[in-house]
């Protein structure tokens, strides 16, 4: 099975998941720079088996940069957790401002245990969506100055 494969499977158990929470989800297609929306939040799914080292490793940039402007939510899927059948799926707010997030079942334990399948933040209302202006509108407020400064 390939990563993409992969992450794909990921994507829908944790959408799934969310829906038997009580959530609205929809999966989103292949060039979305988020995986779903949820409730109206844009969530990045990263799924990860666990390290003979006993870490997850997950990688939030793409070809080195980190861009989370159009991610809201992060939901890592760690899998092969030591005594569990199933993944542990672990819900954390964007941004993270990191290029890789790496968890040890301390620092699960320790510092995210409260993020462990906790859908409460999701619930909320997510703030309106900032529509980009398009090139005409940059253009046309670029001479606007433009005509300003000459008069």
């Amino acid at each position: 099975m390939t990563n993409t494969e992969k992450g794909k499977r990921a994507e829908t158990y944790v959408c799934s998941w969310l829906k038997t929470q009580g959530l609205e989800v929809t999966m989103m297609g292949y060039t979305s720079p988020y995986d779903l929306l949820v409730n109206g939040w844009r969530c990045e799914v990263k799924m990860a088996p666990m390290k003979p080292n006993g870490k997850w490793n997950f990688n939030i940039h793409r070809h080195g940069k980190v861009n989370e402007l159009e991610v809201d939510f992060y939901i890592f899927v760690l899998e092969d957790v030591p005594y569990c059948k199933a993944s542990i799926y672990l819900i954390k707010k964007a941004p993270l401002s990191c290029p890789t997030v790496e968890i040890s079942v301390r620092s699960l334990i320790v510092r995210h245990s409260q993020d462990v399948h906790n859908v409460k933040p999701l619930l909320e209302k997510p703030p309106p969506l900032v529509r980009a202006p398009t090139w005409e509108e940059i253009s046309d407020k670029y001479l606007e100055g433009i005509e300003k400064e000459g008069a």
